[in-house]
């Protein structure tokens, strides 16, 4: 039987409809098994940079946590709240890295965090404290927190991250320092600074110094230095040396203005060389004899915070602007020369090199 043309056309284009449906088939295909297996994200990592405390405004509960990366110096803001999907808390005071975990604590809401390093999961929450400022470790199984209105120095045990003990103080304690197998704590609102042994958490002994002790470092001849602010205008202010095995205060000097308010007194790696902020940023050698010299002018800015690295010497000092707007850390050489500066959260209080 003879086919006609017509017939014959749609006989030879019949085949063509097979490859045709295949073809659409492994497109279905292949965009099924595409929203299946979506691409995967690395997960970020918070190393070989700064972390930033963000102190944030008084009964705001806008405190935070921001990571300048280095190199590339790229920051990361509100990085708790992102990890933990919830707020850092109210008035976060200091933050310190101990075993790859980082350790904050948040003054107004009574708290420790504490999250793992380097990934920001979360670790515990030490509670039950009444408004904690400082951390200090004695051992694996031993810190001690100080605080504002508690008249007691708490006792926390960091494995269980609970709070098993304290230590009666009568007020407000502030920095924290050891040596000599002693506890040295300045008790602000006095002008005392309070000796404690670490092993039987009794109190020791107290070292009168000037009035309102806020800071302490030890260089590195064993000494301590305490920076007094004279609290609001009611005594000179004081930058004293202290020895740890006597408890005598072997040096120092009283500041010429009784308006000045240092505080924030920090020394370098080598314990050779102290800086301090009193509106700007002074410093001189960790000796009796060295005379302090303004290193950086503040101008028009608020510093509020200073932290020296380890390795490079550099200055990284904190500027809150005007106390309600995002602050900015600025960094600086050894020798006060201007390197850099980054935008931070509100009110950039302190911050850790890890």
């Amino acid at each position: 039987m003879k086919t006609s043309p017509q017939n014959e056309t749609q006989v030879r284009r019949k085949p063509r409809s097979f490859p045709l449906l295949l073809l659409v088939l492994l497109s279905l295909i292949f965009t099924i098994s595409c929203k299946e297996k979506p691409i995967e994200q690395p997960e970020k990592v918070f190393e070989n940079g700064i972390f930033i405390l963000n102190e944030g405004n008084f009964q705001g509960g806008n405190s935070s946590l921001s990571f300048l990366h280095q190199p590339g110096d790229s920051l990361s803001h509100k990085i708790f709240r992102t990890a933990l999907g919830r707020p850092l808390g109210d008035v976060a005071q200091s933050i310190q890295i101990r075993q790859d975990k980082a350790w904050i604590v948040v003054n107004n809401s009574g708290k420790i965090e504490v999250i793992d390093l380097p990934k920001l999961d979360p670790h515990c929450t030490i509670s039950g404290l009444i408004s904690p400022r400082y951390l200090h470790f004695i051992s694996a199984n031993k810190a001690y927190v100080t605080d504002l209105y508690s008249r007691n120095i708490a006792i926390i045990d960091p494995q269980n991250c609970t709070v098993t003990g304290h230590i009666s103080t009568g007020g407000w304690t502030e920095a924290i320092l050891a040596a000599e197998n002693k506890i040295f704590v300045a008790q602000m609102g006095t002008d005392k600074i309070l000796v404690i042994d670490p092993i039987t958490d009794l109190l020791l002994d107290s070292i009168s110094v000037g009035r309102e002790p806020n800071s302490l470092v030890r260089a590195a001849n064993g000494q301590i230095w305490v920076l007094c602010s004279g609290g609001l205008s009611e005594a000179m202010p004081k930058l004293l040396q202290i020895n740890p095995l006597t408890h005598v205060v072997t040096a120092g000097a009283t500041f010429s203005n009784i308006n000045e308010s240092p505080n924030r007194l920090r020394i370098n790696a080598a314990g050779d060389r102290l800086y301090w902020l009193n509106t700007d940023v002074y410093t001189q050698l960790a000796d009796s004899n060295d005379v302090q010299s303004r290193l950086i002018s503040a101008g028009s800015r608020t510093f509020y915070g200073l932290e020296i690295a380890s390795t490079s010497g550099e200055l990284s000092v904190l500027n809150a602007r005007d106390y309600v707007q995002a602050g900015e850390l600025l960094q600086f050489s050894a020798s006060g020369q201007a390197l850099g500066s980054y935008g931070t959260g509100i009110i950039p209080s302190t911050l850790v090199y890890y």
